[in-house]
């Protein structure tokens, strides 16, 4: 298991047979300069690192798309910026995995080459929280330094602000997005030191959204969906 820093994360295990028991490991430096992965499971281990970055908070993949024995998704790394004036950043990248036997022994051949940045619309700090999730169409993400969540599309790149949908006396900071394997995604807002509504107890409003940053409910209660397109955050 690669440790470039910190805790490593575990990729989804297998999106079909050709890639079956096969995964990436990512774990990102000390400073959040660097991610670095590793190829995981019955295939020989592969090393690489993505970066440079400001301060790398968290990571989501896309939906993997099986061409024969080619497997190819998007990365999606998070950068917190400078804790400056630089705001978020959402990196993206293209994996490709080739996947082959010699002698018996699976391969796996991994690129992950870069492919855009995307400046997103939010606030951020040195100590900031991050928070990202995904479903087919969108990416999600947050920090506790915003009253503000942000919608990316991942057909155009093109990101919008969410801003928070209930009335409130305080402004609350993003504190949760999750996401369900059948699309939903929920952002919550509240329960974040110094701001939180004092009728509030914990978590005071979340969000679900099905895509596009259009959302069909909400509540006033905690709430999170978990599943296989969450994002780790680090």
């Amino acid at each position: 298991m690669l440790v470039v820093g910190g805790l490593p994360t575990c990729a989804a295990a297998s999106s079909g047979a050709v890639d079956e028991n096969i995964s990436i490991g990512f774990a990102v430096s000390g400073n959040g300069g660097q991610v670095g992965w590793q190829t995981l499971g019955d295939v020989p281990g592969i090393f690489g690192s993505l970066g440079p970055f400001n301060r790398a908070c968290g990571i989501v993949q896309g939906v993997p798309q099986i061409t024969k024995n080619v497997v190819t998704r998007s990365v999606y790394v998070l950068d917190a910026g400078n804790g400056g004036t630089g705001r978020p950043v959402l990196y993206v990248y293209d994996r490709t995995d080739v996947i082959t036997h010699n002698d018996g022994q699976r391969m796996d051949a991994v690129t992950i080459v870069p492919s855009a940045s995307v400046e997103l619309p939010l606030l951020s700090g040195p100590t900031a929280t991050c928070h990202i999730a995904a479903n087919s169409t969108s990416i999600y993400i947050g920090t506790n330094a915003d009253i503000q969540a942000a919608v990316v599309s991942k057909e155009t790149l093109e990101a919008h602000k969410i801003s928070e949908p209930f009335e409130s006396d305080v402004n609350d900071p993003v504190s949760a997005i999750t996401a369900a394997d059948e699309g939903a995604v929920v952002i919550s807002w509240g329960g974040g030191e110094g701001t939180q509504d004092p009728n509030c107890a914990g978590v005071c409003q979340s969000v679900v959204y099905t895509g596009n940053g259009k959302w069909w409910s909400a509540s006033t209660y905690p709430m999170v969906v978990a599943g296989s397109t969450n994002g780790t955050t680090f």
